[in-house]
């Protein structure tokens, strides 16, 4: 990953100087992963939107 100059990380980080602190500029892309708690409301607002979305169909 650092030879691709990609930067991946799974945690809260919300803070802009902790973001700073990372360096993040020095990479070509930055993937942040969400915590398991916002990973699983994201997954239920998709089937809610993906069940509307089918609906509308």
């Amino acid at each position: 990953l650092e030879r691709q100059k990609l930067y991946l990380h799974s945690g809260d980080i919300t803070n802009r100087l902790d973001l700073e602190k990372l360096n993040l500029y020095s990479y070509h892309d930055v993937i942040l992963l969400a915590n398991d708690i916002n990973n699983e409301q994201n997954q239920l607002e998709t089937s809610s939107s993906e069940a509307a979305d089918a609906e509308c169909l």
